[in-house]
C-alpha cells in the first residue's frame, strides 16, 4: 500500500494526489448517504437520483446554456453587473486561459510533474470613465509589445468589449485599453474656434480616451487618406476652422486647391487664393513654391524658423482630390506640379508653409511624395492595407483598423487613425463635422478683411 502510495505521487505530484483524494472522500460521502436514504425514504432516493442526473446534464452543457441565456438577455444581465465585476472576472478567470490559448506563455520543464509555465502578468485598473479597463502587461523575456499589441482584435472578442487598444508606455510593458462601448460612436460638433490661433495645437476633434485630439500646424505636412464619405472634409474644414482668427488678423492664409469646385467653393471667401482648373492649379502649386524660395532666401544666415505675423503670414496649401493633380493632368502639368509640391514638401516646414492633402487612393503611384508628410491620418478604407499606406507598414497590426469603420456616414464618417511624431501606435480619432451653417458664420465673422483703396 506504501509503495503504491509512493508511485502515485511521483507520478502524478502531491497536489494532484491530495485533490484526487479529496474528490474521492467526497464521493463516498454522498455514495453512503444516497443508500442510507435509498432503505429509509426510497422516494426521496429516486427524487434526488433525478435532480442529480438533471444537474449533471446541466453542467455538462453549461456552454451551450450560458451561451442562450446570454443571447436573449445579456444585454439586461450586463448593465446589472458593475464594470468591476466584469473586470475581476477577465482577470482571474479569463486572462490565463486566453494568454495561454493564444501562444503567450512560456513553458519550461519536461513530462506533467516538470511543466512550468509562466504567465505574464498584468495590473488591472477601472477606466476614469467607467467604460471599461486598463491592463498594463509586463512582457516576459523573449517577447515584444507587439505580440500583445498584434492580439487587440482576439482580446476584444474574448472580453465581449467594443474595441481594444495597445500601446506601450516603456520599455517591457504594454498597456491594453479596453472600450467597453465605441467613445466615438456618434457625430460631433464642429470645434469650437479660439479666441486666439495657437500653430502648434489646434483642436480638431476627440481621440477615443475622451481627450481633445489636437495637432500641430506649425513646421508639419498633413496628409489624409480615406474612401469616398470617409470624412476628409471634416479633417480639412476643421483645421481651417482653427486658423479662422489667424486668417482675420492677417496672419494666416489659406491657399485651396478644389478640382471638384464643390468641397471648399462654399467657403471661397476664407480662401486667399482658389483654384480649380488644371493650369490654375500648377499655377498656384508653383507660387507657393516661389514663396518657400523667396522665404529662405531672405532667412539665409539669420533665424532658423519663421514666425507668422501680420504681413507675413502662415501659408496653408489646401489640397483636395491629391489624384486629380498626380494622374489625371496632362504630363506637363503633372511634372510641374510634382516640381513644386516636392519644393514645398522639402524645404516649407520651417518657413511657415505647410500643406494639407487629401487622397482616396493612397497608392505610391498616385501620391509618390506620400513620405514627406510628418502627419498622417487615414480614415475609412475599403481596403487592410490601405491604412499600411497611409500610415507606415505595420499599422493595421498595430492596431489601425481604418477598414473596419463603419460605411455608415453618421457612426462612421470622421472616424479615422493618425500617426505623427513621438506615436509609436496609431490612435483613433474622431473629426467634428462642419456643417453648411458653420461655413456660412465662418465667411461672415472672419474673412480677411479687405486690403488696398
Amino acid at each position: 500500500m506504501v509503495l503504491l502510495l509512493g508511485y502515485l505521487i511521483g507520478q502524478h505530484g502531491p497536489l494532484r494526489f491530495l485533490w484526487a483524494l479529496l474528490k474521492f472522500g467526497v464521493w463516498l460521502v454522498c455514495a453512503v448517504a444516497w443508500l442510507g436514504v435509498l432503505f429509509t425514504r426510497p422516494a426521496a432516493a429516486v427524487a434526488l437520483s433525478v435532480a442529480w442526473v438533471l444537474l449533471w446534464m446541466l453542467w455538462r452543457m453549461r456552454a451551450r446554456v450560458w451561451a442562450l441565456v446570454w443571447r436573449l438577455w445579456g444585454h439586461r444581465i450586463s448593465v446589472m453587473i458593475p464594470r468591476r465585476v466584469w473586470m475581476w472576472h477577465f482577470q482571474f478567470n479569463s486572462w490565463p486561459r486566453l494568454v495561454f490559448r493564444l501562444g503567450l506563455v512560456f513553458r519550461d520543464g519536461h513530462g506533467l510533474s516538470r511543466l512550468t509555465v509562466q504567465y505574464p502578468r498584468g495590473r488591472w485598473t477601472l477606466a476614469d470613465d467607467d467604460n471599461g479597463w486598463t491592463v498594463v502587461v509586463n512582457v516576459l523575456d523573449g517577447q515584444s509589445p507587439a505580440d500583445f499589441i498584434a492580439h487587440c482584435e482576439t482580446f476584444a472578442e474574448a472580453w465581449g468589449v467594443h474595441h481594444v487598444a495597445g500601446d506601450s508606455p516603456k520599455r517591457g510593458t504594454v498597456r491594453l485599453r479596453a472600450y467597453i462601448t465605441d467613445p466615438l460612436r456618434t457625430p460631433l460638433a464642429a470645434p469650437p474656434i479660439p479666441a486666439v490661433t495657437n500653430f502648434k495645437s489646434v483642436l480638431l476633434g476627440m481621440r477615443e480616451d475622451g481627450h481633445q485630439w489636437r495637432e500641430r500646424l506649425l513646421g508639419r505636412h498633413l496628409f489624409i487618406g480615406a474612401a469616398t464619405g470617409g470624412g476628409k472634409g471634416s479633417v480639412q474644414w476643421a483645421v481651417i476652422r482653427a486658423l479662422c482668427p489667424a486668417i482675420r488678423a492677417g496672419a494666416a492664409e489659406v491657399w485651396t486647391v478644389d478640382p471638384k469646385a464643390v468641397e471648399f467653393a462654399k467657403g471661397r471667401w476664407l480662401f486667399k487664393e482658389y483654384a480649380t482648373s488644371p493650369e490654375e492649379i500648377v499655377d498656384l502649386v508653383e507660387k507657393a513654391a516661389a514663396l518657400v524660395a523667396t522665404r529662405r532666401a531672405a532667412m539665409a544666415g539669420g533665424a532658423r524658423t519663421h514666425v507668422p505675423v501680420s504681413g507675413d503670414p502662415y501659408v496653408l496649401l489646401n489640397i483636395d482630390e491629391l489624384a486629380a493633380c498626380t494622374v489625371y493632368m496632362t504630363k506637363d502639368l503633372i511634372d510641374r506640379f510634382n516640381r513644386a509640391l516636392g519644393l514645398i514638401l522639402t524645404q516649407g516646414r520651417s518657413l511657415s508653409v505647410s500643406v494639407m492633402a487629401a487622397v482616396q487612393d493612397p497608392r505610391k503611384e498616385i501620391v509618390p511624395m506620400r513620405q514627406l508628410f510628418t502627419t498622417r491620418i487615414v480614415l475609412r478604407v475599403d481596403e487592410a492595407g490601405q491604412a499600411d499606406l497611409v500610415l507606415g507598414g505595420g499599422a493595421t497590426a498595430r492596431g489601425a483598423h481604418a477598414h473596419l469603420i463603419p460605411a455608415d456616414e453618421y457612426t462612421g464618417a470622421g472616424i479615422g487613425y493618425v500617426h505623427g511624431d513621438n506615436r509609436a501606435t496609431p490612435m483613433r480619432v474622431r473629426a467634428g463635422y462642419t456643417s453648411d451653417s458653420d461655413i456660412d458664420r465662418m465667411c461672415l465673422r472672419y474673412a480677411p478683411a479687405p486690403t488696398g483703396p
